[in-house]
Order: structure tokens, then C-alpha cells, then sequence
């Protein structure tokens, strides 16, 4: 089966329509906590009981997904991302409140809701919204992961792709509330939308017979990093995670100094102790 060259890595795939990226060898970055180690995901549930609202954005019900990103900043960026900083809190207090339920007014002190909230959180010995305690750090490290050193990944913001999908799963989609789809399902936080979508591309064979490893995509906190959802395979089947393509090739502990870390940090508005 001939296929149509995108550009130097990128192919479109005459069986599928999907749009398919190889990384061949390409070493990734992966936050993880130091006790599961970067390559042992747990397996989602399948059938009547398995909810997929709290999953990974690609996951599929029986199987296994790690995630990495192309970069150490956007590894962090990914991991901190649940918590990074509210903006919506940084308003005054009058935004939201007129007067405290008494009559007297609501704290004057605190002008912000975020002062308010960072107030309230001290007062019962938590740490302020948007600092990183530093068992975080402690309880991670950041490997590094060398990725398949053949094959594809789905390109899941090419305009093929999602065109690809659309087209063969309409009444699925229509079954999720997408009646047209776009970006914004996507990199949207719909877990029933993506991991649907995840399920029915994992299964598609590829214009020379092989099954892609995962997908790629962009950060939803910026086009700047890259992220590799790859589904685990070999252990999905039952054989030692030495079968698997993808490979631990390293390893750092995660250091509050680490100048990515402080970047990832910064875009996300946080302090990481």
C-alpha cells in the first residue's frame, strides 16, 4: 500500500487517512513517582464498571498508556499541570461578595479571592494554592525513554486525522454528544470523547501492517511541547516489559534547582518547594 509524504517523518496512511509520525530511537521525558517506576502503568478497567472520566486523555479500557513528552520542561508541565494557579481567584473580593453574612464587610484585608483562599488554607496548616510541597519532588524522578526505533505514531491534530475519524465513527461520536468534531474535543477534558477515539485508533492497522504505538499530540498548555501517549503492547499481551519497544534509558532525580523545573514552574504560575 502506497502512502503520500507529508513531510520528512510525517506520512498519510492510504489505508486509514490517519495522519502517522515516526520518531525512530527519539528519546522522550517521563515524571513519574519513583515507586512505580516509568513503565508500569496500571490497566484500566473494561465492561459495565469501568468509567473513564478520571483516565489519561488516550487511554483504552483493557490496556495500558504511559505518557512523555519531547522535553524535560514539557514532562514537568504535564505533571504540575492539575495545579497550576487559578487566575479566576486573582479578583477582588467584591467580584463575588457585596457584604458578609452580618452585614460587615467581607474581610477587607484580604482584596482578593486568592488572598482569601491562601488565607484560609494557612489558617489550617496547608500549603498556599500554587506551591509544590517538596514530597512532590521526593516521592518522582524524570526518566528518560527511548521511543520505538521503528513505526508510527498518530498524529491526532493533523487535519487528516481528525477529517479520518469524523468519517468512520460518526454514530459513536454522536453517541458521546460530537456532532462535529474539532481540536477543541480533542484537548478538551470530555474523557468519554478522547478515550472513545483512543479505543477505535489503537485498533487500526496501518498501510504496511503494523499497529501505531500511540499518539502524539501538543500540550494543551502550549504548542512549544510535544506528548506521546504509547500504548504497552507486549505487557498488554502477557510478555516480559523487556519486549516492549520503548525502553528506560535513564534516569534524575527531580532537583527544586532544576533549571526545566523552574521553567515549568513559571508557566504554570507556581512555586515548587
Amino acid at each position: 500500500m502506497t502512502v503520500t509524504k507529508l513531510t520528512e517523518t510525517t506520512v498519510l496512511c492510504a489505508e486509514t487517512h490517519l495522519s502517522l509520525t515516526a520518531f525512530p530511537s527519539h528519546i522522550a521525558w517521563r515524571t513519574q513517582r519513583s515507586s512505580y517506576g516509568p513503565l508500569t502503568p496500571r490497566q484500566r478497567p473494561e465492561g459495565t464498571g469501568s468509567d473513564p472520566t478520571s483516565w489519561g486523555r488516550w487511554d483504552v479500557a483493557g490496556h495500558r498508556t504511559i505518557y512523555a513528552a519531547d522535553s524535560a520542561v514539557g514532562s514537568y508541565v504535564e505533571s504540575l499541570g492539575w495545579a497550576a494557579v487559578n487566575q479566576a481567584l486573582d479578583v477582588p473580593l467584591d467580584e463575588y461578595f457585596d457584604e458578609y453574612e452580618d452585614g460587615v464587610p467581607y474581610l477587607d484585608d484580604e482584596p482578593t479571592l486568592m488572598a482569601q483562599v491562601n488565607k484560609e488554607f494557612h489558617q489550617t496548616g496547608k500549603m498556599s494554592w500554587g506551591q509544590i510541597p517538596a514530597d512532590w519532588r521526593h516521592g518522582r524522578e524524570l526518566y528518560n525513554l527511548r521511543l520505538p526505533p521503528d513505526g508510527w505514531f498518530i498524529d491526532i491534530g493533523s487535519a487528516d486525522t481528525v477529517s479520518a475519524i469524523a468519517t468512520a465513527i460518526p454514530k459513536r461520536l454522536a453517541s458521546a454528544g460530537i456532532t462535529t468534531l474539532t481540536l477543541g474535543d480533542l484537548y478538551g477534558d470530555n474523557r468519554v470523547v478522547t478515550t472513545l477515539i483512543a479505543h477505535w485508533l489503537r485498533g487500526r492497522a496501518l498501510f504496511d501492517g503494523s499497529l501505531p504505538h500511540g499518539i502524539f499530540y501538543r500540550s494543551k498548555f502550549g504548542l512549544d511541547f510535544g506528548c506521546f501517549a504509547i500504548w504497552l503492547r507486549a505487557v498488554d499481551d502477557g510478555k516480559e516489559l523487556t519486549s516492549e519497544p520503548t525502553a528506560q534509558i535513564g534516569s534524575r532525580e527531580i532537583l527544586r534547582m532544576d533549571p526545566d523545573l523552574k521553567r515549568a514552574a513559571a508557566l504554570l504560575g507556581l512555586n515548587v518547594h
